[in-house]
C-alpha cells in the first residue's frame, strides 16, 4: 500500500524545475540559477546565487518574466570568450502559449523584452504537465556558436494524430527559426535528448 500511495502523490505533485549551476560571470567558480514562481505575483521568476554561501546569500540578480504562468528549467549558453546568457522557457497553463527568455548571465538584464513569442496556439490548457523541458543547448550548423532547441510540449487533442509536442531549433543570437518538428501523438512531459553522430 505504501508504494500506490507514494504514485498517487507523484502524480498530484505541481510542476517544479531542476537548477542550473554555471559560470555566470565566466570567471571560472559555478553561480546558482533557479526558475521559481513568486509566491505573492504568481509571475514566473529567475534567481542567481553566489555559491557557496555560508549564510543566507544575496542574489547577484533576480528576474521577474511578465509572460507565462510556469518556468522551465533554466539553461546556460556562453556565445564568446566574454558573453553568456541563461536561456529558459515559459508556458501559460491557460493557453499553452510558450516564450523564450535571453538574459545576460552577468548581469541579469533581459535581451528579449517581453520574451520571444513562440506563437504556438494549439490551444493546449493543460500544461505543463510534471515539467517545462528547457532549452537544449547544441550546435545544429557549423559555426562555433550553439543554438537551441526548444520543446514545445503541448497536445490539445491527446492521443489522436493531429497533434503533438513540437520541437524547434532556434539562434540563440535573434531567435530565428533553424528548423522544426512536430511529433505525431501524446503530447512531451520531459526534456529532448541530443545525440550527435
Amino acid at each position: 500500500m505504501k508504494g500506490l500511495t507514494q504514485v498517487i502523490y507523484l502524480e498530484a505533485h505541481n510542476p517544479t524545475t531542476q537548477l542550473l549551476l554555471a559560470d555566470l560571470d565566466l570567471d571560472g567558480d559555478a553561480e546558482l540559477v533557479l526558475s521559481l514562481i513568486d509566491k505573492i505575483s504568481e509571475d514566473p521568476v529567475v534567481l542567481a546565487l553566489p555559491l557557496p554561501a555560508t549564510n543566507v546569500p544575496s542574489p547577484i540578480w533576480q528576474v521577474s518574466l511578465d509572460k507565462g504562468s510556469h518556468p522551465s528549467d533554466p539553461a546556460f549558453a556562453q556565445t564568446d570568450d566574454s558573453t553568456g546568457y541563461v536561456l529558459l522557457t515559459t508556458i501559460e497553463a491557460n493557453s499553452g502559449s510558450m516564450w523564450v527568455w535571453k538574459i545576460e548571465s552577468d548581469t541579469g538584464d533581459s535581451s528579449w523584452d517581453g520574451g520571444l513569442n513562440l506563437n504556438n496556439l494549439d490551444g493546449d490548457n493543460d500544461v505543463p504537465h510534471i515539467r517545462l523541458p528547457g532549452p537544449i543547448i547544441t550546435n545544429l550548423d557549423s559555426d562555433d556558436v550553439p543554438e537551441m532547441i526548444i520543446t514545445i510540449p503541448t497536445d490539445a487533442d491527446g492521443s489522436a494524430s493531429a497533434d503533438g509536442a513540437e520541437y524547434r531549433g532556434l539562434e540563440i543570437s535573434d531567435g530565428d527559426e533553424i528548423w522544426s518538428f512536430n511529433a505525431r501523438k501524446w503530447l512531451c512531459r520531459c526534456a529532448s535528448d541530443v545525440f550527435r553522430y
